[in-house]
């Protein structure tokens, strides 16, 4: 996304900050931030000759790093979660590029919609031991566990191809890595869950509080509809089959 010209003066000077130096530090949050790190991760990845595995998206949530099978390879032994040597490689790279920034990130696994055949293994398990794999040579990169919020599997429950979804571009790790707006929201939802479990005791809201309480999540939900747009990597993806 093109930014305005009236932020580019400041936009060439950061980008050129972060190419004199590897090493990247402090927080991005805002759409320029977000914009210099996209690019340096780019750099980062053709430095490595990784560009065609993976994708950099900017949203409005943060910055989205899509790791998929690409013509280098599946990134896991196929049926487990071991990963392949050239994105161990990959893996460790991001780390050290990373490893100083202070943005909190989300790692995810997806896997396709393909089953196991017998056992008891489902691809929950799979998706969320490719993760906490994926997770594993970033922490030996430098990425260590202040740096991370979530590890997480989603089995075949988000494809980026929702006709095919037994294809192999769903198979894939996404490093997420947060705003701080992002994060707070998710620490708010987080909290307000604790706070449900311990208030489960009190008696339950009369009709009129309750209508005030659906009228305020309706009006939450619509700003929060309005602030965010879906992100779609499919394209980007397509382009390194």
């Amino acid at each position: 996304m093109p930014l305005p010209s009236v932020a580019t003066s400041h936009y060439d000077a950061d980008l050129h900050r972060i190419n004199d130096t590897s090493v990247l530090s402090g927080e991005f949050n805002s759409q320029q931030e977000l914009e210099v790190l996209a690019e340096r991760v780019k750099q980062e990845l053709a430095g490595i000759d990784a560009l065609g595995s993976v994708a950099v998206l900017i949203t409005p949530q943060g910055l989205k790093l899509v790791i998929a099978d690409s013509e280098k390879g599946p990134m896991f032994y196929r049926g487990g979660a071991k990963v392949t040597p050239f994105y161990q490689d990959l893996l460790l790279s991001l780390a050290r590029l990373l490893a100083n920034i202070e943005n909190k990130m989300i790692i995810t696994g997806h896997t396709d919609a393909s089953r196991f055949k017998g056992g008891r293994t489902t691809n929950w398990e799979l998706s969320s031991n490719r993760a906490n794999s994926a997770r594993y040579y970033l922490d030996k990169g430098g990425l260590h566990e202040r740096h991370i919020f979530q590890v997480s599997g989603m089995s075949d429950t988000a494809p980026i191809d929702l006709e095919n979804p037994d294809s192999g571009i769903n198979r894939r790790i996404e490093l997420y890595i947060l705003t701080a707006e992002t994060l707070r929201q998710l620490n708010e939802v987080y909290k307000d869950l604790t706070a449900f479990s311990l208030d489960e005791a009190k008696p339950p809201l009369d009709e009129r509080e309750l209508t005030s309480l659906v009228d305020k999540s309706k009006q939450k939900a619509i700003q929060e509809a309005a602030r965010n747009q879906p992100t779609t990597p499919f394209e980007v993806m397509k382009r390194y089959d």
